[in-house]
């Protein structure tokens, strides 16, 4: 199983490879989960800082909410992507902040909260 390199863009190799392909590091020479914030690198203390203020993650589920086209908005890769990019480099630190906001969001039957 550790010895599998897996590939996670589903276009590579469709017509052709990549010059240079990236992958995933195998688990021995990733970061570990559940760092605190004095292990982490300065930058990623700024991104830690910002997604456990709940006045910063209450105002950008509100931006995140807001419609752009009414009846036109459509699934968002890079919103996908901001937030597994999140949970994949610092696990499910920030989800005591989030998932209220997730549960309240899930439940309206609105359209915009369901973006």
């Amino acid at each position: 199983w550790e010895a599998c390199r897996f590939v996670e863009k589903t276009h590579w190799g469709y017509y052709t490879w990549p010059q240079n392909m990236e992958i995933y590091a195998s688990v021995e020479e990733q970061p570990k989960l559940g760092r605190s914030r004095k292990e982490l690198s300065e930058a990623e203390q700024v991104i830690y800082d910002h997604f456990s203020d709940p006045n910063f993650v209450e105002q950008l589920i509100k931006f995140l909410s807001l419609e752009d086209r009414k009846g036109k908005d459509k699934f968002n890769p890079r919103r996908f992507c901001l937030f597994k990019g999140l949970f994949r480099n610092f696990d499910d630190t920030f989800l005591p902040v989030l998932k209220p906001h997730l549960e309240r969001l899930a439940e309206d039957s609105h359209e915009s909260p369901q973006r």
